[in-house]
């Protein structure tokens, strides 16, 4: 029997792996974004204004989606699986619309920019980089989790390593 069969008839087990890679990935994510706290420096992530195609550093409190250069701006994971010689984004990831406009109204509301605004456990979308504004879903949602999962632009899962925006 197949993996496929297998989970097809196991759909309780299926949630549970699912649900428990989606909280692992987001748990990660949380992880990349705040880090170290004790930090003398703000912490930087990536973000792309173009689908993934390029990418720049920015503060890991900026909410995304933000303007950057008259464009939506989402946060990106890059990666590389050839020691740095070869640099591709992964997946973005960004406030669900009505999440942000939560996270407006309060920095409204309280008079301070949406960096000093902690959203706790707002909905997300997660998408992978060049598939369209179309492409964006829930990180809740099942189709989340593949999207999520490290693969090498050959498709291997070899020598994947994240590139990091602070140095």
């Amino acid at each position: 029997m197949g993996a496929r069969e297998s989970l097809s008839k196991h759909p309780r087990v299926t949630t549970g792996i699912t649900l428990g890679v989606c909280l692992i990935a987001i748990g990660y994510m949380i992880f990349s974004l705040f880090g170290n706290p004790i930090a003398s420096e703000p912490r930087k992530v990536w973000f792309t204004d173009d689908d993934g195609k390029t990418w720049f550093a920015d503060d890991a409190a900026r909410k995304p989606p933000f303007l950057h250069n008259g464009k939506q701006a989402a946060m990106c994971f890059v990666y590389s699986c050839d020691d740095g010689k070869t640099k591709w984004v992964s997946h973005m990831l960004r406030y669900a619309p009505a999440s942000k406009k939560r996270i407006e109204e309060a920095a409204a509301k309280l008079g301070v920019s949406e960096e000093k605004i902690e959203p706790g456990g707002l909905p997300m979308e997660v998408k992978e980089a060049g598939t369209g504004e179309a492409a964006w879903v829930g990180t809740h949602d099942p189709r989340a989790s593949p999207i999520m999962e490290l693969r090498c632009p050959d498709g291997t899962q070899r020598n994947i390593i994240e590139v990091d925006p602070n140095q």
